[in-house]
C-alpha cells in the first residue's frame, strides 16, 4: 500500500501531533507499506528506510501571537503543498491528512481515485470562536463554509472521541456514514522496572503547548495555596510562555517551575519521576476533543490529572476507567480541594496500572493501522 501523509507536525517537534504521526509511520513501515510524508517541521532527512520519503516545506517566521499572520502562514503552506504535489508521483492508494490546520483538508480535493482520510484533532473554526480568537462574522461564515466543504469532499473523517463523532454528525448530518471514531493511537512503551524514590513532596508534570487553549494560569492560585504540599513542573513552549513566567514572579509562586521542552524520549523518562501528569483545557472550549498528551501519559503508565471543560470526553473516560482525577471546576477554592484529594490519594499506583491497561486496549497504533488497511 502506498500512502501520502500530510502533517504540519513531525519529528523533531516534541508536540503530541508529531508523536502521533511518527508512531503511525513506524507501524506502516513495519508492515512494508511505502510512505511519503509532507511536513513543514524542519529537520534533517537522514532516513535509513527506503520506504519512507520525507518532504519538508519551509514557512515564513512570524510572531506566534499574531493570529492573522498565523492564518496567512497556513494558506501559504497550503499553496506550497499543492505546488509540491503537482511535481510528485500521485500513485497513492490512500491519503491521510492531519488537521489542524483546517486548510490541509482541502488538499484531498486534488486526489480523485485515492481513498481520502482526514484526522481531525479539534474543530476549527469553532474552537477559535469559543476562545474569542475569531470574532468577525463574515470570516466565521466563510470558514464554516470551507469546513463543510472539506468534510463533504473527503471519504472518511477520523475523530478521537465518541462525543466528537456525535457532535460532528449533529452539525452536518449528510456526513454521518463518513465519520469514524478511533481514540488517538500511540506506540505502547515498555516501562522498565527501574523504580524511583518516592517524592518527599507530591510532584505534577505538564508537557506541551502553553497557549489560550490550555489556560494554565487558572491552576496557579490553587498550587500557591498548597506550596508546602506539591509542585508543578512545566515542560513546554507557546505564545503565553513569557506571560506565565512573569505571573509566577509577580505572584511569588515558587512551587511552579517552567523548563524548556525536551525530546519525547527524554520526557517519557522524566515522566516516571512524577506522581501525576497534568492536563488543562480552557473552560471556554465547547467541543469534546481529547488532548493528544492524554495518550502519551497513559502509554507511559502515568495517571492523569485533568482540569478540563465540561464537554471534554475525559470527564467520563477518566472516571469510568479509574485513570486518574478529573474536574471541570474553575473555582480556586474547589481546585485547591481537588488537588488536596489527589495529594492524599492512596490509589496512585493502581491508577498508573489502569492507565497503561487502557492504552494497551484502546490506544494501540497496531489496532488503528489494522483499520486503516481495511478502509
Amino acid at each position: 500500500m502506498k500512502v501520502l501523509i500530510i502533517s504540519d507536525q513531525y519529528l523533531p517537534s516534541t508536540r503530541s501531533g508529531s508523536i502521533l504521526i511518527h508512531d503511525l509511520i513506524n507501524e506502516l513501515l513495519i508492515r512494508k507499506h511505502k510512505i511519503t510524508l509532507i511536513t513543514c517541521t524542519q529537520g534533517n532527512n537522514r532516513n535509513k528506510n527506503k520506504r519512507l520519503d520525507v518532504i519538508r516545506i519551509k514557512t515564513f517566521s512570524y510572531n506566534k501571537k499574531n493570529y492573522l499572520l498565523k492564518g496567512l502562514n497556513q494558506i501559504y503552506l497550503f499553496l506550497q503543498i499543492i505546488l509540491k504535489i503537482s511535481f510528485i508521483n500521485k500513485d497513492f492508494d490512500k491519503t491521510f491528512i492531519y488537521c489542524p490546520p483546517l486548510f490541509f483538508g482541502l488538499i484531498n480535493f486534488f486526489f480523485k481515485k485515492q481513498k481520502k482520510i482526514i484526522n481531525v484533532q479539534d474543530f476549527f473554526p469553532q474552537n477559535a470562536i469559543d476562545l474569542g480568537i475569531i470574532k468577525n462574522n463574515i470570516l466565521i461564515f466563510i470558514l464554516k463554509k470551507i469546513e463543510r466543504f472539506i468534510y463533504n469532499t473527503n471519504d472518511y473523517i477520523l475523530v478521537n472521541s465518541n462525543n466528537a463523532k456525535n457532535y460532528l454528525i449533529k452539525r452536518i448530518p449528510s456526513i454521518k456514514k463518513k465519520v469514524l471514531f478511533n481514540y488517538n493511537w500511540t506506540r505502547i512503551n515498555r516501562i522498565k522496572g527501574k523504580k524511583y524514590k518516592k517524592n518527599k513532596i507530591f510532584k505534577f508534570i505538564f508537557g506541551g503547548s502553553i497557549g489560550p487553549a490550555q489556560d494554565l494560569k487558572k491552576v496557579f492560585r490553587a498550587f500557591k495555596n498548597l506550596s508546602k504540599k506539591c509542585e508543578l513542573h512545566i515542560y513546554g513552549e507557546g505564545i503565553l510562555l513569557k506571560k506565565l513566567k512573569k505571573e509566577l514572579l509577580t505572584k511569588n509562586i515558587e512551587n511552579i517551575k517552567i523548563f524548556k521542552p525536551v525530546t519525547n524520549s527524554l520526557f517519557a523518562q522524566k515522566l516516571q519521576k512524577y506522581d501525576s501528569a497534568l492536563l488543562t483545557l480552557n473552560s471556554k472550549n465547547k467541543t469534546p476533543f481529547i488532548p493528544g498528551k492524554f495518550n502519551f501519559y497513559c502509554s507511559n503508565k502515568k495517571n492523569v490529572t485533568a482540569i478540563v471543560h465540561k464537554q471534554c470526553d475525559l470527564n467520563h473516560i477518566i472516571k469510568k476507567n479509574n485513570l486518574g482525577f478529573v474536574t471541570s471546576t474553575q473555582n480556586n477554592k474547589q481546585l485547591t480541594i481537588f488537588l488536596k484529594k489527589i495529594i492524599n490519594s492512596k490509589q496512585i499506583d493502581k491508577m498508573n496500572v489502569n492507565a497503561f491497561k487502557f492504552a494497551r486496549t484502546n490506544l494501540n497504533v497496531k489496532s488503528f493501522v489494522n483499520k486503516l488497511e481495511k478502509i
